[in-house]
């Protein structure tokens, strides 16, 4: 008939996994990987090998997804300003001085004239020094129509994004918490 003797007669092994997999799905809780599900599950069926309580996790398809971080989403502005003055963007510069101390420097650029607007260098710039930095340039030069920078805990702070909102300047620095508050602050 075409049929090989070993065939005909084998006999089906029961799973010897199935006990642990019914565990796993007992222990399972969110954020669980395979590593805590073994840590936990190691004395009670002992000798358990890491490798196979990965190979059950596949298995069972328990793979968590990693997180992905959210991008944070900032105001729409133009991809090209038209005008002198109209998109401003501040970013830091990073150097070493011959003592080996780090030394930060802030530049504000107008994005349509190419002009350095400001420099400022310190070894530490808060959020306090940024804003302080852009009030002598709005006093200066008058307020720009957008703000572009990254995201920054220096740009993202809320004492610098509550005092951009009341100056009228959109920024694609995101939305701070305390901006439905501004009634309150401007009243």
């Amino acid at each position: 008939m075409g049929i090989s003797g070993s065939s005909v007669r084998y006999i089906a092994m029961p799973d010897r996994d199935g006990a642990l997999k019914a565990r796993i799905h007992q222990i399972l809780r969110p954020g669980m990987g395979y590593r805590g599900a073994w840590a936990h599950l190691r004395q009670e069926f002992a000798p358990l090998n890491p490798k196979r309580v990965h190979r059950l996790w596949k298995e069972l398809r328990l793979n968590v997804k990693p997180k992905t971080r959210k991008r944070r989403k900032g105001m729409p502005m133009p991809d090209s300003p038209n005008a002198p003055g109209e998109v401003w963007s501040l970013d830091f510069v990073h150097d070493t001085c011959l003592n080996g101390s780090r030394l930060k420097i802030l530049a504000v650029i107008d994005e349509y004239t190419r002009e350095c607007l400001a420099l400022e260098a310190a070894t530490s710039i808060k959020a306090p020094k940024v804003r302080q930095v852009l009030a002598s340039l709005f006093k200066d030069r008058g307020e720009p129509k957008y703000l572009r920078s990254d995201n920054g805990p220096e740009f993202v702070a809320n004492s610098l994004t509550v005092w951009l909102a009341i100056s009228g300047t959109q920024s694609r620095i995101p939305q701070c918490r305390a901006l439905p508050q501004l009634g309150r602050l401007t009243a």
